[in-house]
């Protein structure tokens, strides 16, 4: 994966929940896009962080976002793979 970066484009769609270890590989692409409707980004889940930090949902697309794991965010899934297609 590390020797294909930059080389052949690596590209992650969020479209479910996307946690644990699948969050932090999925973190290591290079560009990430999410599904802002049903897409979930943690490694640790949410409940175990007490669900909120700074008003913001922990877990949430918005949140992943803001922290720099996400770096796409589409309203659905149709726009995230025309993202990702895009992209390509």
């Amino acid at each position: 994966m590390a020797k294909a970066s930059g080389i052949i484009p690596q590209i992650a769609v969020v479209a479910g929940v996307c946690s644990g270890s699948l969050a932090t590989i999925a973190s290591m692409f290079d560009f990430v896009v999410a599904s802002e409707k049903n897409g979930e980004f943690y490694v640790n889940p949410p409940f175990i962080m007490n669900k909120k930090e700074n008003g913001k949902e922990l877990g949430s697309i918005k949140n992943a976002n803001a922290c720099g794991l996400v770096d796409f965010v589409c309203a659905d899934e149709p726009e995230a793979y025309a993202k990702a297609k895009e992209l390509l």
